[in-house]
């Protein structure tokens, strides 16, 4: 195990890397909390040993639960639709051949949110240089060297369209993560 340098900056602590599992995300499904892990490419839940969510396509990192169905993005730009209720996968979008720019990497695809079963926002943070290849194993898959900037995009499922983005980088935002909906504003304030 690697040595890290703990907030002090004087104690060496061990670092967390390489683990055998990542979780990325954590969401609750019909009062469970499930984790979606990186390593093994699925969504498994905590509370309740056993059930799992096969997400074969690449690595997810987020899962959203929307109405009947489960958003989990993949890191390499791929949306994988799961029926909340089977567990099984249904649906898979290559956000890649809906960006309308061919060999350039969307990015590292981490947040979704859900508009409606039509509209999706996505999060995607600039692929940076790393010391774990196998990690981002997907870039050399046929993608040129040209890597997009952190932004969010949102795309129209129905058309298989980008229909905006929005670079986050000129706003000091380096990386996305998650994304969250806004709550409604309380008008009686």
């Amino acid at each position: 195990m690697g040595k890290i340098r703990a907030a002090d900056g004087l104690s060496p602590v061990p670092t967390t890397k390489p683990h055998r599992s990542h979780p990325n995300h954590v969401f609750e499904l019909d009062q469970e909390v499930w984790v979606t892990r990186f390593y093994q490419r699925d969504a498994i839940c905590l509370t309740t040993p056993g059930p799992r969510i096969d997400i074969a396509v690449q690595s997810p990192h987020d899962g959203y639960v929307a109405g009947d169905k489960i958003y989990f993005t993949t890191v390499d730009g791929h949306i994988v639709v799961a029926n909340r209720k089977t567990m099984q996968v249904e649906d898979i979008v290559n956000l890649n051949q809906m960006s309308g720019q061919s060999g350039q990497i969307l990015g590292w695809c981490r947040g979704v949110l859900p508009v409606d079963e039509r509209w999706l926002w996505v999060g995607f943070t600039r692929v940076r240089p790393t010391k774990f290849v196998e990690n981002v194993a997907w870039v050399r898959n046929g993608y040129a060297h040209r890597h997009k900037r952190s932004h969010i995009a949102l795309y129209d499922l129905e058309r298989k369209t980008c229909e905006q983005e929005i670079e986050l980088e000129p706003h000091g935002i380096g990386v996305a993560f998650s994304l969250l909906p806004v709550p409604a504003a309380d008008k009686s304030k």
